[in-house]
């Protein structure tokens, strides 16, 4: 899992200018209350003012552990009344977020704001946001719940709920799986990229004779969230990943960035050792770049393995 840093520029942007686009929209919803049928409009808007309106920022944009403190609390109202949680699921109702607009902010604003290009849980997938110059939004990452919308609807919108993901991680593996803080680590809370690394072995279980191993600590929040989310399961789809680079080490030994260096690049190329690494093996060098290419991690690990880079 890829760690996206809270407190970066980036970041900070895209949820200041996150708040300020979504604060407003969500108001205007709140305001249309009364117009959902078949409910008590006015126990519905009583709740709002008690519960809701004077959290609104919080709700927003509050940390992961803000968020889940604040659901918590006002829970116990949302079950207790079918009323309210209809309003709730009408107001911070995801697929209105989801749906392409042109006049309005929507998920691919905030997708192209937060531009993370590669898979937050697995790090394999490309999720580009591509929008066109006349503002056709076309592709963009899917946005998983880290606190699952059905069972927590008062954070469908939440910032620091929405993680960037592939299709196969949000919609095929996690789905509606209950994580939590305690058992489950966050991308925008855990750094873990040290506290883990991608190994292999050899097998008779398959035709390559090779295996992927996920390496973290027994009985770890990493260890829970890789098996939910099917880690190990899903590298071991990219042996040819793994055998390129076993491919790579029997043929050029560990001095593969040297030769390509001095013998195809030549001495009157000026190129910096990432910049080389990314030429070689089309992953980025430096954990904090990881996001960038897929299977950064996993190639960095591997290769470090093999004594091909330090």
């Amino acid at each position: 899992m890829i760690h996206i840093d809270a407190f970066s520029s980036k970041i900070i942007s895209a949820k200041n200018e996150y708040l300020e686009e979504m604060a407003f929209l969500i108001i205007e919803r709140i305001e249309n209350i009364h117009t959902i049928p078949k409910i008590n409009n006015k126990i519905a808007k009583k709740l709002f003012d008690f519960f809701i309106n004077d959290n609104i920022e919080e709700i927003l944009i509050g940390m992961p552990e803000a968020i889940a403190e604040i659901n918590e609390k006002i829970e116990p109202i949302i079950k207790g009344s079918s009323d309210f949680k209809t309003a709730i699921k009408y107001v911070f109702n995801y697929k209105w977020f989801i749906d392409k607009c042109v006049n309005r902010y929507d998920a691919y604003d905030l997708a192209e704001s937060l531009d993370i290009i590669t898979c937050t849980y697995c790090n394999r997938i490309y999720t580009n946001t591509v929008i066109t110059k006349n503002n056709v939004k076309i592709i963009r990452p899917q946005f998983d719940h880290f606190f699952d919308k059905d069972s927590n609807p008062l954070l469908a919108l939440s910032f620091y709920n929405l993680i960037p993901s592939c299709s196969i991680c949000n919609s095929n593996i996690k789905l509606g799986k209950q994580f939590v803080l305690k058992t489950h680590t966050h991308p925008y809370i855990d750094d873990i990229i040290d506290d883990f690394n991608f190994t292999y072995d050899f097998t008779n279980e398959n035709r390559k004779g090779l295996k992927i191993i996920v390496n973290s600590q027994k009985g770890s929040k990493i260890e829970k969230t890789f098996l939910d989310m099917s880690l190990e399961v899903v590298y071991n789809a990219h042996l040819d990943e793994l055998n390129d680079l076993l491919e790579l080490k029997s043929k050029f030994s560990d001095r593969y960035l040297s030769i390509l260096s001095s013998n195809i690049l030549g001495p009157s190329v000026q190129i910096s050792q990432e910049e080389l690494y990314r030429l070689a093996f089309g992953t980025e060098y430096d954990k904090k770049d990881f996001y960038k290419r897929s299977f950064s991690k996993f190639k960095n690990d591997i290769l470090k393995e093999l004594n091909i880079i330090y």
